[in-house]
């Protein structure tokens, strides 16, 4: 599955008045202790949610197909009847909409359970940003496997086989060196893969492995566009599984978020007195996603307010007026931290969950890189 399409067409969710069910499990372990708990935690939160709509029949008749696919969907899980091999569910429901989606993930969710009139987004967001898009390289002599690796999961892989002329033994001549030539036509075919599959993909995130022959001769062969996008370079051994590839690539991926993270605060710190540069705290953050400013959103992990979002035009604020002040139309409340990251995957930014920074906190704890 494409997560980032995925969340795309989430965030751009028409708001018809149908509720969506939106619930995250975290599915990472498989002891009777841990499956009660998640078995606990739904039934806990559906009988919330009917408590919550008893004087509202109607609305309670609404979601209870969607309610009741959920607790059928853990069930299942719980027996072991499917998607065991997942750390991460997150389910998304709206059954008067034909919405039934199911995203995997090999990486845990924290378990949630929302009820609102659009799907609710930032965790599926997070787990993008924390585990972009790489492709992980095992390079050989002779041979080579390209892995496309999405939201910590290994989407696809592309081989490449070459005969290589072997070495001639101790006292014989070589022919010609042909052995050499045949392994930098191999390494050059490799590199052409690599930067085809990276711009289809849209990747910034490259792993190399294989020897420190084999990742040097190849990384010289990439251009600098690419060979700058290069995050780790590994030594697996020959012929590494699945497992271990995906381990390390998500291993790496975490390793270079933090490193990311780390060089953008320090950006917008050094530049947050420049408006026309960056924005920052709630306010200036909703006044440049209004405007379709904002290039690069940052967002605590921690950040968490009350808000009010328009049902026409989408404007975000803090405390919510009788009606829009833009439009005239209703407003409802709304968790602004979801809003804006909403907001600003409707508007084609990237974003940076920040995990934990003292100094970022201290910003607000939201933060924007402006496009002009």
């Amino acid at each position: 599955m494409d997560v980032e399409r995925e969340i795309r067409a989430l965030a751009n969710w028409p708001e018809s008045g149908h509720l969506v069910l939106s619930v995250y499990l975290d599915a990472s372990r498989t002891d009777e202790h841990a499956r009660q708990k998640l078995r606990i935690f739904i039934k806990d939160r559906v009988k919330q949610l009917e408590k919550e709509m008893a004087g509202r029949r109607s609305r309670w008749a609404a979601v209870e197909e969607d309610v009741r696919f959920i607790e059928r969907y853990v069930e299942g899980l719980l027996a072991g009847l499917h998607d065991s091999e997942y750390n991460g569910i997150a389910l998304f429901c709206c059954e008067h909409e034909g919405l039934r989606s199911v995203i995997r993930s090999r990486i845990a969710f924290p378990n949630a359970f929302h009820v609102a009139p659009r799907p609710r987004i930032r965790p599926l967001a997070h787990l993008y940003d924390e585990f972009e898009t790489a492709l992980f390289v095992d390079a050989g002599q002779s041979h080579a496997a390209i892995y496309l690796v999405a939201a910590g999961e290994i989407d696809r892989v592309v081989t490449i086989e070459n005969e290589i002329t072997p070495r001639p033994k101790p006292g014989r001549l070589p022919p010609s060196g042909r052995g050499d030539d045949q392994a930098g036509a191999h390494y050059r075919q490799v590199s052409d893969h690599l930067v085809r599959e990276a711009d289809e993909a849209g990747v910034r995130n490259v792993l190399l492995s294989g020897t420190s022959q084999a990742v040097a001769s190849l990384k010289r062969l990439l251009p600098k566009r690419l060979a700058e996008h290069v995050i780790a370079e590994l030594s697996l051994g020959k012929n590494p599984s699945r497992e271990q590839v995906r381990e390390s690539a998500v291993k790496a991926l975490r390793e270079a978020e933090r490193a990311r993270e780390e060089a953008v605060v320090r950006q917008v710190l050094e530049m947050k007195t420049q408006a026309a540069r960056v924005a920052v705290g709630v306010d200036q953050v909703l006044r440049a996603l209004a405007h379709g400013r904002v290039h690069r959103l940052l967002i605590s992990d921690r950040f968490v307010r009350a808000g009010f979002r328009c049902t026409s035009c989408g404007k975000l604020g803090e405390k919510p007026p009788e009606s829009c002040e833009l439009c005239g139309e209703p407003v409802v409340s709304t968790d602004l931290g979801e809003a804006m990251v909403v907001s600003a995957i409707q508007r084609g930014a990237d974003i940076d969950e920040i995990v934990g920074h003292a100094e970022f906190e201290e910003l607000g704890g939201v933060a924007a890189l402006l496009r002009y």
